[in-house]
């Protein structure tokens, strides 16, 4: 048991843009391994079951998305385009509050972290998808 002595809460600002790359490649786990070894920092990075993308209508299976700042979210979507070709999406919150759906509608969503672990890992489980 503890006590808690000191609490400090950081306030950040809401994203001025928001931008989401849809991407789709036939080494899904190179271009995730990519960006997680790159300077990259999505705010969510999200593979999608196929059927799941059907539901969506997009054409691709990976989201990679990007808030803050309109000059440093051009730079990272430009950045990651240079990695591997993906439609950006100019307004993604429609689209957000479908994945956020689509696990109550029986959808497969992954959540791709950046973890330390998931560096050496995270590559070698997307090869079986």
């Amino acid at each position: 048991m503890g006590i808690l002595t000191q609490v400090t809460f950081r306030v950040y600002p809401v994203p001025e843009v928001s931008r989401t790359v849809v991407m789709d490649s036939d080494n899904l786990a190179a271009v995730v391994a990519g960006i997680q070894g790159s300077v990259l920092t999505p705010t969510s990075l999200d593979l999608l079951a196929g059927l799941a993308a059907e539901r969506l209508g997009i054409g691709g299976r990976l989201l990679v998305r990007f808030e803050g700042m309109a000059e440093g979210v051009a730079s990272q979507v430009e950045h990651l385009q240079g990695m591997a070709n993906g439609e950006v999406m100019e307004d993604d919150r429609e689209l957000w509050e479908k994945v956020g759906g689509l696990g109550r509608s029986g959808g497969v969503v992954c959540k791709v972290g950046c973890g330390r672990w998931m560096r050496w890992r995270l590559p070698r489980r997307l090869g079986r998808c």
